[in-house]
């Protein structure tokens, strides 16, 4: 039986997750990237979109090395964005773009150790709700930090 992370504390169900709730394909479609640099890497993403022969509902990406203010220059037609910017100019930053047809609201959770960004889900048919997060850890940052954060924040 496949399980998932539900909200902290908790486990649902995956065996009776209905994912049409949220996508009109017979999946949920998600794409994940390190993409060291969304500014300099923009107009690949937007290739890699438009050559794919499947559409992401979800897009999740870290070390995006956005600066804040700068979000409105990498908008992806039929998505919306949500980041979690570093302060510092020092890389990373991590950012989920999900369709314009999904409702989603940013979650005040964290990953102590790590950039992190959670994205509540909630179908506008049904009462379920999927959480999506993007999750950076930077080489040089301490692991045991990292995982005992992860088993804090998600657990």
């Amino acid at each position: 039986m496949m399980e998932m992370a539900h909200q902290p504390g908790t486990r649902k169900n995956l065996d009776s997750f209905d994912i049409s709730a949220f996508s009109s394909q017979p999946d949920l479609l998600i794409l994940s990237l390190n993409i060291a640099s969304l500014p300099k890497h923009y107009d690949d993403l937007l290739i890699l979109l438009s050559q794919s022969k499947y559409t992401p509902d979800i897009i999740a990406l870290t070390e995006v090395r956005l600066c804040n203010g700068e979000e409105h220059t990498v908008s992806i037609d039929g998505y919306n964005s949500f980041f979690s910017l570093r302060n510092d100019k020092k890389p990373g930053g991590v950012g989920i773009y999900i369709k314009s047809n999904l409702v989603g609201k940013q979650l005040e959770l964290s990953c102590q150790g790590a950039e992190s960004l959670f994205i509540e889900i909630i179908s506008k048919d049904t009462a379920q709700t999927l959480t999506i997060s993007s999750i950076y850890r930077h080489p040089s940052d301490n692991k045991e930090t990292f995982i005992n954060g992860l088993e804090v924040g998600l657990f």
